[in-house]
């Protein structure tokens, strides 16, 4: 599955290819992917955004909606939204990624 990453009008965008995780289907973000779309396949009728509000009528999610799901996972994983929003995911996984041994070049185009 490709999807592109949203960039300023001047910039290209690049694709971010989403590979199967074999070793684990718990972890798997592509099956996590593949089951949302099936899973919101009846309400999505001709909405084309991959995210829906989950109260109806359903449409697609904002930005700002995104950010709270994402807040409200953090706080439910015991993480102090004060100290650490949405935004910090983004800091985080690249932090993660470069423990992880993920080369530099690789992590600075997938962060745009």
């Amino acid at each position: 599955l490709e999807l592109l990453k949203q960039s300023r009008p001047s910039i290209k965008s690049p694709i971010i290819e989403i590979v199967k995780y074999p070793h684990c289907k718990k972890i798997c973000v592509m099956d996590a992917l593949l089951s949302y779309i099936e899973r919101t396949e009846a309400p999505r009728e001709d909405e084309t955004e991959l995210f829906l509000t989950h109260q109806r009528p359903y449409h697609a999610a904002c930005s700002s909606t995104i950010s709270r799901w994402i807040e409200s996972t953090l706080t439910l994983a015991g993480i102090d939204t004060k100290k650490f929003g949405a935004h910090s995911t983004r800091a985080a996984s690249s932090s993660a990624a470069m423990k992880a041994g993920v080369p530099v070049s690789d992590i600075l185009s997938a962060g745009g």
